[in-house]
């Protein structure tokens, strides 16, 4: 495809100023992809409509926003008993928490270059850079959370063995599906002593992940004892990459937890 010299330029200057790691670390890779394609192949009215959204989420990247949206959503994105989504109580959060930042988030939309606003006109599609209304900013973080939380599922299942806490989780999470449970994290903030809980049948689990080189102790028990009573879960169960001291055992044998090292989730 021919191109002008201005959008030639246009583009050369997006590249330069947006196709860097500060942007595109808090880009989903789906996004990536598009945003190159797009680039290479000179489109440049679908660049500059991409524009504002690449804006919002570098904002809500700065602001820390992002990762404590995708555990709320992880928190909030349950299923009932019949294993229905039941996405009311997640949809409700995002608008809450758009309303009570609109006066920073309208403007995060628009803050780009003036050689943005130039190419646009250049294209008579200005509007495309314009703010519309919470629509937008409702659709563009609820997809961009949906994005990122899905691409950080499927990397940690691309992973064989888990190397920290967080893969463990994930790791313990996959097992538990592909054994018929419904499964769903409980969110870092506030999960009263289960990572996971875990509903097959009649069963529910409050689960307690423990990533580590030692020996896992009491506490881990107590938390798992603990999760169980406030997530109204029948059962609680302790996994582990590790293995347990004597005292554990005997409190969990004395509480009812049980304690199950990873290699041995298929008998769960």
């Amino acid at each position: 495809m021919n191109i002008s010299h201005e959008d030639t330029e246009f583009l050369r200057n997006i590249v330069r100023d947006f196709w860097i790691p500060a942007y595109l670390d808090v880009l989903p890779s789906v996004k990536k992809d598009s945003m190159k394609r797009h680039i290479e192949k000179g489109k440049v009215k679908e660049v500059i409509a991409s524009i504002p959204s690449w804006c919002l989420f570098r904002f809500l990247s700065d602001e820390g926003y992002t990762s404590r949206l995708i555990a709320r959503k992880k928190q909030l994105w349950i299923k009932d008993r019949y294993g229905d989504v039941e996405p009311d109580v997640w949809y409700n959060e995002l608008r809450l928490f758009i309303q009570k930042r609109i006066d920073r988030l309208e403007p995060a939309c628009s803050k780009f270059p003036d050689y943005c606003m130039n190419a646009a006109l250049r294209h008579s599609c200005g509007g495309l850079l314009q703010y519309n209304d919470k629509d937008f900013l409702f659709s563009q973080i609820d997809s961009h959370v949906d994005f990122l939380t899905w691409q950080e599922e499927d990397e940690a299942e691309a992973s064989d063995e888990p190397v920290n806490g967080h893969e463990f989780e994930h790791h313990v999470m996959r097992k538990l599906k592909e054994h018929g449970w419904n499964v769903r994290h409980t969110g870092k903030s506030g999960d009263q002593g289960a990572d996971i809980i875990a509903e097959r049948e009649s069963q529910i689990y409050a689960i307690q992940c423990k990533f580590s080189t030692y020996p896992i102790s009491n506490s881990a028990i107590q938390e798992a004892h603990a999760g169980r009573g406030f997530h109204r879960a029948k059962f609680a169960a302790v996994v582990t990459n590790s293995e347990f001291t004597r005292s554990a055992k005997q409190l969990a044998a004395s509480i009812g937890v049980d304690l199950i090292n990873a290699r041995d989730l298929d008998d769960l």
